[in-house]
């Protein structure tokens, strides 16, 4: 019996976000990974007027667990809280900002769960660039 390669995983997580050092907020959060987005984690955050969506690397995620990752809008650290072991997230538009935490289990565990997709130095090979440069030569650019 062959095993079937699944083409995304996804996670449901409750985050929290950063209020002040003594409060939190849950935010409900879907982690998606998808093999025909290899390099892409989308992060869609269910506020419950209307659910936001961040994409960012999955290289900026595996390496935000181990070290300070990222600049700019997205940026990605571990911290441990006392004995608990987490993952932090800052997230910078020009609407505003937000700093949320998870516990580093739950994203060490999503994290692993994509290369089951998409193994790392492996998304160059899945994305078919030569395959959209045949079809944009044999279609040319539609205006739209």
């Amino acid at each position: 019996m062959s095993r079937s390669i699944p083409t995304a995983v996804t996670a449901e997580l409750t985050l929290r976000m950063v209020v002040d050092s003594d409060r939190t907020i849950e935010v409900p959060c879907e982690f998606e990974y998808r093999s025909d987005e290899p390099y892409a984690v989308r992060a869609t955050f269910r506020t419950g007027a209307a659910d936001i969506e961040w994409m960012f690397a999955r290289d900026l995620m595996l390496e935000g667990l181990q070290r300070p990752s990222g600049e700019g809008d997205v940026v990605i650290w571990p911290e441990n809280h006392g004995d608990v072991p987490l993952v932090l997230l800052a997230l910078n538009s020009p609407t505003g900002q937000a700093v949320l935490e998870c516990d580093r289990a739950h994203v060490e565990h999503f994290i692993r769960r994509t290369f089951d997709i998409v193994a790392v130095g492996e998304e160059g090979s899945t994305v078919g660039v030569d395959r959209c440069i045949d079809r944009i030569l044999s279609e040319g650019i539609k205006e739209g």
